[in-house]
């Protein structure tokens, strides 16, 4: 399967952005971004050791608690990018609005053993909104940031290209597999997940690259 090797990109992410610490701890959002990295890393491998040793175990309960925690972690670094008031009102209102939904739907999911999708499709809806609003400020004043030749902007558009074409995987890849009795459609859902997974960290990697080289910051 296509997934087998993303912890090794999500590894090679977080070299990269050890390599780029001096630079990415001058700036709150990539702090977040740097600790959400270690945190990735070290569940990723944890689950990679559980498989081991029981290959056929049920991880909803662990990605229960963690995915909506990334969620908030990206959240929480687009609300340091975003600048502008009104639009840090905007998603700091998305974020206690994902918050709730994820709390109160957890235990439904917790007792029937399943990935929390509410909180997942809720994730995804604040992320998305967060992105573009950061655009909206970048894309605002065009002359203050040459965002094409800046990796902050590729960073960010393709964060925002792994939630919108994940999101079918996550929030219906069990209902295609149980309901609609089709494993090959789930795998093909399965498979999307596994490129964008490589295709972000892969520019994750580039990009604090570049920051190191160039000592960019927003």
């Amino acid at each position: 399967m296509m997934f087998h090797y993303i912890t090794w990109f999500e590894i090679a992410s977080l070299a990269a952005a050890i390599v780029a610490l001096p630079v990415l701890w001058k700036q709150s959002p990539m702090r977040i971004l740097f600790v959400l990295l270690l945190l990735i890393v070290g569940v990723e491998l944890y689950q990679t050791i559980q498989f081991q040793v029981n290959p056929g175990q049920n991880n909803s309960t662990l990605y229960n608690f963690f995915a909506p925690l990334q969620w908030l972690l990206y959240g929480i670094m687009l609300y340091r990018i975003i600048q502008n008031l009104n639009n840090r009102r905007a998603l700091g209102g998305l974020i206690i609005v994902f918050l709730l939904i994820t709390t109160f739907s957890l235990p439904e999911y917790l007792h029937t053993q399943q990935y929390n999708v509410i909180s997942h499709a809720a994730g995804t809806l604040m992320i998305v909104s967060g992105v573009f609003l950061a655009f909206y400020e970048m894309l605002k004043s065009p002359t203050n940031l040459n965002f094409l030749k800046h990796p902050y902007f590729y960073l960010l558009f393709f964060l925002l290209f792994f939630m919108v074409g994940t999101a079918p995987y996550f929030v219906m890849g069990n209902w295609v597999y149980f309901n609609m009795g089709r494993p090959d459609l789930a795998m093909v859902l399965n498979n999307v997940m596994s490129i964008l997974n490589y295709l972000l960290y892969t520019v994750y990697t580039v990009c604090f690259v570049w920051m190191r080289v160039t000592k960019v910051s927003f």
